[in-house]
């Protein structure tokens, strides 16, 4: 986010501290700190989080809540724009304004909003809140040989290689 959080964050704890919200903050040094920093803060009692930055500090604050073993739905969440897309931001409508976001907070405002979980073949487990993507681009022989291995796996959905969009693709598999 080009700095945007730590410009941003004086700003709202002032903000905060005008709307009467008492708070505990913590800084993130490199990837992965905001997710073991939820965690933390949801086990030893936090419900409501706030992170300030982009949709992936927003994914580690919600996959700390997670694996926390705090059910999410008994946690409000917000996130402020301070990453470089903020989709989860905007498509929220929370407030870029530091004295709206904190009325916010001090008030509790809400949405409901779905999380969806994904799991891995290993049994990992995995949240995400806006988009999530996977997959296999394409192998050197398509389709696959019936007898390929991945044919076999039931936690894997195969779906032909479509370099092209026609009409006739369109119909044949959707």
């Amino acid at each position: 986010g080009a700095g945007r959080a730590a410009r941003f964050w004086p700003r709202l704890a002032a903000a905060l501290a005008r709307a009467g919200v008492t708070y505990d903050s913590f800084e993130s040094a490199a990837p992965g700190d905001v997710e073991q920093l939820a965690a933390r803060a949801a086990a030893t009692g936090f419900r409501r989080l706030l992170a300030i930055g982009g949709d992936g500090t927003l994914n580690e604050l919600i996959n700390g809540i997670l694996a926390s073993g705090v059910p999410t739905a008994d946690c409000l969440v917000a996130a402020a724009a301070g990453g470089t897309g903020n989709d989860w931001a905007c498509t929220m409508a929370v407030p870029d304004d530091a004295d709206r976001l904190a009325a916010c907070m001090a008030r509790a405002a809400t949405r409901p909003a779905d999380l969806g979980i994904a799991e891995d073949a290993l049994g990992r487990r995995s949240a995400f809140h806006n988009v999530a993507g996977a997959g296999l681009d394409t192998f050197g022989q398509d389709p696959l040989p019936v007898d390929h291995p991945l044919r076999t796996l039931d936690n894997v959905v195969l779906t032909p290689h479509i370099g092209y969009v026609t009409q006739e693709n369109y119909s044949r598999y959707y």
